[in-house]
């Protein structure tokens, strides 16, 4: 395997002609344009030649203390010479991971294969969830039921006792409480019985002219789940994702749903409760894209 950092100008001439091959996009770059604190970070994009075969992947890097670098790619910017396979997002991986950085954060799209790694000798999906909160979280709590608050105040406080870490950074709000959580569930599944799960998504930026974000959160416990759908203003968050596609805001949110829903599903779930300011008006929507679903959709404030 040989990887080597490229140019931006090299990588535009090279990515038109990989797969996927449609219109080119490069979402890692518009990301980076919308950070907060540019300086911060900077755009790296590597080539990957193995097996006869170049992958493609436009890395964000964020330099941290001790001179470990932070590494952030979006699933749908790796692109390659031939079909994009599992074997393409592990090869990806690996490559990453050979430059020795203090983190990588994959997000995955809905739009292409999510990323897979080998483990005890079967493929198992594996996604890192990064939570992503405006600076104000105490009233974005406040704007949560009474139940929903009590179950995210626990989870924060039994994460603190088990030792993970839990941070608040001004406009990117608490990062890596989820992927911590998630990652502690699948080691030890006997946790379920006393902690909750949450699994959360990106915020996703749907209309055009940007007057609403939504952000999701779906808190598991057992075989049951619930989607709590959070309207923000766009000036909470520095964040922007692949997603901002020209989507009416009723399809986006269909997509959205449907993409959470199909997770549940390969996860076990088999009542998923939908809470949330008019998301329940696309439901019936959302079923007939699902088709046969083995889902009990509830509603609750």
């Amino acid at each position: 395997m040989k990887i080597t950092p490229i140019s931006l100008d090299e990588y535009i001439e090279l990515v038109q002609g990989l797969t996927p091959s449609s219109v080119f996009q490069n979402p890692q770059y518009q990301f980076l344009q919308t950070l907060s604190n540019p300086s911060q970070y900077k755009l790296m994009p590597l080539k990957i030649e193995d097996n006869f075969n170049i992958i493609l992947i436009p890395v964000i890097v964020r330099e941290r203390q001790n001179g470990y670098p932070e590494y952030r790619v979006q699933a749908d910017s790796i692109h390659s010479a031939k079909e994009l396979t599992e074997q393409t997002y592990r090869t990806a991986m690996t490559a990453l991971r050979k430059m020795k950085p203090y983190r990588i954060t994959l997000e995955s799209s809905i739009l292409i294969p999510a990323p897979f790694h080998k483990e005890d000798g079967e493929i198992r999906k594996k996604t890192t969830y990064v939570i992503k909160l405006p600076n104000d979280f105490e009233g974005w709590l406040a704007s949560l039921s009474h139940d929903t608050r009590s179950k995210i105040r626990r989870a924060i406080r039994k994460s603190e006792e088990l030792g993970m870490v839990v941070r608040k950074r001004e406009l990117d709000g608490l990062e890596d409480f989820l992927g911590l959580f998630y990652e502690r569930f699948r080691k030890e599944p006997a946790m379920l019985n006393s902690l909750p799960a949450f699994y959360f998504e990106s915020m996703f930026k749907i209309l055009p002219q940007n007057s609403v974000c939504i952000y999701d959160a779906i808190y598991c416990e057992k075989n049951i789940a619930t989607l709590l759908v959070v309207k923000l203003a766009p000036d909470c968050f520095a964040h922007s994702t692949a997603f901002n596609r020209e989507y009416s805001n009723l399809k986006a949110i269909e997509i959205l749903f449907a993409a959470c829903i199909k997770d549940l599903i390969a996860e076990g779930i088999q009542t998923l409760n939908l809470g949330g300011i008019g998301k329940v008006k696309s439901l019936a929507q959302i079923k007939l894209n699902l088709g046969a679903c083995p889902i009990d959709f509830q509603t609750v404030s």
